[in-house]
């Protein structure tokens, strides 16, 4: 008994020290290593390193459910990659510099979730990120401001912030091994005026040269690689949809993944729609079955929620209305076509089809041809991407020209506007296109109206839920019916 009592005090002594020696003392460093971190307005800043590199600067905290979006990161790191060999080290021809990159894609898309992933995953801890506010270059010359005296630069008149700049510039231009990222920046040739000459890919200038990654809405930006972030495919969208839900996949129904499934398809993919609806059923307890009943009978009303976090408090719908409000200004005719998308079917617009409809809203000119205010129009909305747009092989083997807007836009669209002007707008596209199967050369009608076919059948739509007193029902109900049989 004695012996055994010994073995059991020695026995216990060896797993006390090892838990204390594995467990204790790791989370002794682990403390140490939170303590020298400070996070400001949801956003990380490093301690200061060992070496002589600096500390990165207001990188937000990494989002924990961060979900797919591995094929896009990749393609980031490929282009973005630090380089820390000398001159001599690197092969002969090797770049001097490189292009800014941009993420681009429309609001709600996970611009910003995607560039801090990436920096969490290929860059924190080793070097140093600066993460700059790009929505307005007053935001941008403060943060550069701040930069500098986080750099130790001497400020020499923080009354001319201009000259502030130039010194963050020039510090950036003769020190190796930086990200500076510009989040949100609408109008990203902007950027240029912050960068010094080696991150435009110039041939002068020392070979240590940092990255520049830009997140932005717009789909074209001179100077700069884009990649394009599109909404997720129905696999990644279901699994941030679980995820966020807290939702056990591998014990759920066939019939609840179904829905989830549909759900993610009626949703059009966005992932701030997807997270906002999993941080729904997962703080209500509703389950997805319901969510999925309210969103087919509540749609308009459940994107105007906010957000469930502080991370993400704008509403689905205010995340758009932003854009549209921004477009709003250039014309009443980019209102007038984005109105004119909200009524057709979002993923097949030809463009000719639009053309032809365009003449009918009062705010189109007479001094220029539909097909050049057309394409004044889609090149506003396309900068925001409130619109896409994609030529492909048609039928007929011809080019198709055709616009796409995203389902969630359109819902956006549609509930701003009261029953009366709703209606209006629904009689401009039926009207518009069954005037535009007139046009149709009868020995290419059939393929013309198979092109259509997506049109015609949200035109019927349009026509049933009508009321039945509309005087404009009965004159276009039996040739859009006609068309479609």
């Amino acid at each position: 008994m004695v012996e055994l009592e010994r073995w059991t005090a020695v026995v216990e002594r060896d797993i006390r020290a090892s838990f204390h020696h594995i467990v204790v003392d790791q989370l002794a460093d682990l403390e140490a290593q939170l303590d020298s971190l400070v996070v400001r307005d949801n956003r990380m800043l490093s301690a200061d390193r060992a070496d002589d590199r600096p500390s990165s600067f207001h990188v937000p905290s990494r989002y924990l459910l961060f979900t797919g979006r591995s094929d896009v990161l990749a393609s980031l790191h490929t282009l973005l990659a630090p380089d820390d060999r000398s001159q001599d080290e690197r092969p002969q021809g090797h770049p001097q510099g490189r292009l800014p990159v941009c993420i681009c894609g429309a609001g709600g898309v996970g611009k910003t979730e995607a560039a801090t992933e990436y920096v969490h995953r290929y860059w924190f801890g080793d070097h140093p990120v600066f993460w700059m506010r790009a929505d307005a270059s007053a935001n941008t010359t403060a943060d550069f401001v701040l930069l500098a005296t986080h750099l130790g630069l001497p400020v020499r008149d923080a009354s001319k912030p201009d000259d502030v700049v130039s010194d963050v510039k020039r510090w950036l231009g003769r020190t190796p091994g930086w990200l500076l990222v510009f989040d949100n920046a609408d109008h990203p040739d902007a950027v240029s005026a912050f960068l010094p000459p080696a991150a435009h890919g110039a041939s002068h200038g020392d070979s240590h040269h940092g990255r520049v990654l830009v997140t932005t809405r717009c789909q074209s930006a001179a100077g700069a690689t884009l990649v394009p972030l599109d909404a997720m495919d129905t696999d990644e969208g279901v699994q941030l949809l679980v995820t966020r839900a807290r939702i056990d996949a591998a014990t759920q129904s066939d019939h609840d993944a179904q829905v989830c499934r549909d759900l993610v398809l009626q949703m059009g993919g966005l992932p701030l729609a997807l997270d906002q609806a999993g941080a729904s059923i997962d703080e209500k307890k509703c389950g997805v079955q319901r969510y999925a009943a309210l969103y087919r009978g509540h749609a308009e009303l459940l994107m105007e929620e906010r957000g469930w976090t502080d991370r993400y408090p704008a509403s689905v719908a205010t995340t758009w209305t932003i854009s549209i409000d921004q477009v709003r200004a250039s014309s009443p005719l980019v209102i007038d076509l984005l109105q004119v998308c909200a009524f057709l079917h979002p993923d097949a617009m030809p463009v000719v089809l639009v053309e032809h409809i365009l003449p009918s809203c009062d705010s189109f000119g007479t001094g220029r041809s539909a097909a050049w205010q057309l394409e004044k129009a889609v090149w506003v909305l396309m900068r925001f991407s409130l619109l896409g747009r994609r030529q492909s092989a048609g039928h007929s083997g011809q080019l198709a020209d055709a616009l796409s807007m995203h389902r969630l836009v359109q819902l956006v669209v549609r509930s701003r506007l009261d029953d009366a002007a709703g209606r209006r707008w629904a009689q401009v596209v039926v009207q518009g296109v069954a005037s535009h199967t007139d046009t149709f050369d009868a020995s290419q009608r059939w393929v013309g109206l198979k092109a259509l076919a997506p049109q015609l059948q949200v035109c019927a739509g349009h026509v049933s839920a009508a009321p039945t007193h509309g005087s404009w029902v009965g004159r276009w109900a039996d040739p859009i019916s006609s068309e479609i049989s």
